[in-house]
């Protein structure tokens, strides 16, 4: 396989590369950038290319060439699938995307927008390449333990409020191979193995699609892959190697003893400080220790329902199903809530449409019913969490 850059002429890394009777130009741009655009259209003018590879996934796809597909969405059936982690980070990274396209009006992945459809112009054959974005997903939160995930979840939607302009030499800085490796690597290292699945899983994948595609051509054909810059140097080592893309798509199934260890051990945890303090003979001691259990539970998950605004019957919920939601494997007060508010509060199109916008201000989010739903999920599941931290630690505290 023969490797080499090619012209400067574009604004993003370019690179050509050689697979068997392939001709592979790979060009690396940035999903809000105007000369992307312009660097697609020049590539495809230029190379001529029988296929066009593109960085997306066959629901990425759907959702960026059928525009009002997400509008015969049931967040409700979502919910009810535990699914609604997945919609949520789906919907912060698009939101980002889409916040920094406001600034240079230029729309999210309008460069593989325009390699579609300059492709559909010319006839020419497109190649999906990309992992399945809800693989990628699910494989990154499985990597993560569960408070370094709501650590994630939480910065995500704290720099959602952060507005600040999108500067134009950092927006072209993006294009330079480096640039959002460096970001990534640059992570505390407790977040490697975010970093492995986000990028390097998805170089490696790329890559065995690009050799795939390669294997099935009989003769002489040229393929124009466009992905995003930081892709290029992975995507480029990768080539060299094998890949096995059914290991790659694979999601890790919990063994069932895992799950019900989960349940158990806080159980057992929470079980054993109550009753070593205390006096199992006291009748009264009993009450006073569940009576504040029920206290601090419902009242720091109703607090955390109050705080989202939601539905009434989703505050009631939230108040009457924490207690127990520690030894109950299906209620939880975040996961009724946030059912409870999109049965209640369904989200409408205007919602959808109008979250870059709304995210701007505390005020303006609340009064969208998608991120109302959201919050109605965390929320009083946070405040659940606290709540049983804090009972615990007045109970000790009383006892002592």
């Amino acid at each position: 396989m023969a490797t080499k850059k090619t012209s400067v002429e574009y604004s993003g890394p370019l690179v050509s590369e050689k697979l068997g009777k392939c001709d592979i130009k790979i060009l690396g741009t940035a999903h809000i950038s105007a000369e992307s655009v312009e660097d697609v259209k020049r590539l495809i003018h230029e190379f001529k290319p029988d296929i066009v590879a593109v960085e997306l996934c066959a629901s990425r796809y759907k959702s960026m060439t059928e525009p009002d597909a997400w509008k015969k969405l049931d967040i409700v059936q979502v919910i009810k699938n535990r699914k609604i982690y997945l919609l949520m980070s789906s919907v912060l990274l698009s939101i980002f995307q889409r916040k920094m396209g406001k600034e240079t009006g230029v729309k999210p992945g309008q460069e593989l927008l325009t390699a579609i459809n300059e492709a559909g112009e010319r006839n020419i054959h497109i190649e999906l390449i990309d992992r399945d974005v809800q693989t990628t997903l699910r494989r990154a939160w499985q990597k993560l333990g569960f408070f370094k995930r709501n650590t994630v979840i939480s910065e995500l939607i704290a720099g959602l409020f952060i507005n600040e302009k999108a500067d134009e030499i950092k927006i072209e800085e993006l294009k330079k191979s480096d640039a959002l490796e460096s970001l990534l690597e640059n992570l505390p290292p407790r977040y490697n193995s975010l970093r492995n699945v986000i990028l390097s899983e998805r170089d490696a994948y790329m890559s065995g699609k690009l050799q795939a595609i390669a294997e099935s051509r009989s003769k002489k054909t040229k393929i124009a892959a466009i992905v995003g810059a930081a892709h290029v140097p992975g995507i480029q080592k990768e080539l060299q190697n094998s890949h096995n893309l059914e290991e790659l798509e694979k999601t890790r199934k919990v063994p069932a003893w895992q799950s019900a260890l989960k349940i158990l051990l806080p159980i057992i945890l929470i079980m054993g400080v109550m009753a070593y303090y205390t006096d199992l003979t006291s009748w009264d001691k009993i009450r006073t220790n569940l009576l504040t259990w029920v206290i601090f539970k419902s009242g720091a998950s109703g607090l955390g329902a109050i705080l989202a605004r939601t539905h009434i019957l989703a505050i009631l919920a939230s108040i009457l199903v924490a207690p127990i939601s520690n030894f109950n494997p299906v209620l939880k007060p975040g996961w009724l809530a946030a059912l409870i508010q999109a049965h209640f509060r369904k989200p409408r199109v205007e919602d959808f449409e109008n979250l870059v916008d709304d995210v701007e201000s505390w005020r303006t989010a609340l009064k969208n019913r998608v991120i109302k739903v959201f919050l109605a999920l965390m929320l009083p599941q946070l405040g659940s969490s606290l709540g049983t931290a804090l009972a615990l630690w007045y109970i000790a505290r009383a006892a002592g």
